[in-house]
């Protein structure tokens, strides 16, 4: 959506790079503007999320890009320009995607490659995986590639799919990716995605049961190397088992598209960079041997229910191109 021109209301947060936390807008105003103004129906839906009391007087400040509704707490809305009006900002507003890209669209998968390729290039966490020699689980998966006429991304299947000393020889012949659960579809699509031809999931490689525990406690003893040398780990924190999948996402966020009183353009969405509710805080990562994985992986691509995640040695980068501060 488009607002030209912000009424009377919105217009300082739009013009100033920098609205102090003493001016006050009334909520009755705001509601009344709403009915002509696009972002301040943004704000209202911004306000019902992050407040419950009926005090009539809202205080909005900004700070460059950062918008918060009070003058404490996280910041509730964001204002952001892609590539086509970074040029013409000039007030420190971030270049960052007001939408997301499509969950399993090219854009997506081109972002995660790029974030790979610039650690690659200019970051330290690949030393280790370029200069040692790399350690191996027992077993891989070989994904092959995208074009891979097995690949079915449709089929779903309410299964658990592990490998056992039963069915050990039949899993090392192959088999058909459709007969897997969507989490394990999702995988390897992302493993194929960023051009990788190798997969390790535990529950395949090794060997779950039916020989006294024995293949478990082999490739355990080796798990610390594996994960330290491994080029990158999938994290389906938003998954809730096997069958759910993890590419999906919650809807898409709120927007509006805006210009300011010298005819700059940008956008002015909600804010869903929220790192600790998405990973920290996710059911998965409440499971001792997932920190394990975690404090051992170099680099950890977080799949949370709204959005992607970057984990390297040098910080954390969001799927929306906001780098989160460490």
């Amino acid at each position: 959506m488009f607002s030209s021109i912000c009424c009377t209301c919105c217009s300082a947060i739009v013009d100033s790079a920098i609205v102090a936390a003493g001016d006050k807008a009334n909520l009755s105003d705001i509601r009344a503007a709403a009915k002509g103004c696009q972002l301040c129906v943004v704000l209202l839906h911004a306000l019902k999320r992050c407040r419950d009391d009926d005090d009539p007087s809202v205080q909005i400040v900004r700070t460059m890009s950062a918008l918060k509704i009070g003058g404490t707490g996280p910041r509730t809305l964001r204002l952001c320009s892609d590539m086509e009006y970074s040029a013409d900002t000039g007030n420190g507003i971030q270049i960052s995607f007001p939408v997301l890209p499509e969950a399993e669209g090219p854009a997506r998968f081109a972002l995660l490659r790029a974030w790979l390729r610039w650690c690659d290039e200019s970051h330290e966490c690949n030393k280790y995986y370029v200069e040692s020699k790399i350690a191996l689980p027992t077993r891989l998966l070989h994904v092959g590639d995208p074009d891979d006429p097995h690949y079915d991304s449709d089929a779903l299947h309410k299964k658990q799919f592990c490998t056992t000393q039963d069915n050990v020889g039949q899993r090392m012949g192959g088999f058909s990716i459709s007969d897997l659960p969507k989490t394990f579809q999702d995988a390897i699509k992302v493993t194929r995605e960023l051009r990788v031809p190798y997969l390790w999931i535990d529950s395949l490689c090794i060997i779950q049961y039916g020989d006294d525990g024995k293949d478990w406690e082999h490739e355990s003893r080796c798990m610390e190397e594996v994960f330290s040398s491994a080029y990158c780990t999938i994290a389906a924190t938003s998954a809730v088992d096997s069958n759910a999948g993890f590419l999906a996402r919650n809807g898409s966020s709120e927007y509006v598209h805006v210009q300011d009183a010298s005819r700059r353009q940008f956008y002015i969405c909600a804010d869903i960079d929220d790192y600790g509710n998405d990973v920290e805080k996710a059911q998965l990562n409440t499971r001792a041997w997932v920190m394990q994985e975690r404090v051992l992986a170099r680099r950890t691509i977080h799949f949370s229910a709204n959005q992607t995640y970057f984990e390297c040695g040098k910080g954390v980068y969001c799927e929306t191109l906001t780098r989160m501060k460490r």
